[in-house]
């Protein structure tokens, strides 16, 4: 097993190894399937914090994630998230 850093699931980082290892699309598939069956977005989120196209497929692919939440070229968050005219929907 590899060491964890604080926050982050071990799962989570070992599917980030295994991916530098053998980068395959249909490994980033598999991955996307253990996150989304192991839960917590966020932490995927952060663990894959230097690689936009799993993050893109951690967006695309877990269930009320709202997509014009993040910059589509860079999946960083943006702030303050767009209001589409609602009251006090741009807040944070």
């Amino acid at each position: 097993m590899r060491p964890v850093e604080k926050g982050a699931s071990p799962i989570a980082m070992d599917s980030k190894a295994d991916l530098a290892t053998y980068p395959h699309d249909v490994l980033r598939r598999q991955i996307v399937r253990t996150a989304l069956a192991e839960g917590c977005f966020s932490i995927w989120m952060k663990v894959f914090a230097d690689d936009p196209m799993m993050r893109r497929l951690f967006i695309d692919n877990f269930p009320g994630t709202s997509q014009d939440c993040f910059n589509a070229a860079t999946t960083e968050i943006v702030s303050p998230r767009p209001s589409y005219g609602l009251t006090s929907s741009g807040k944070i």
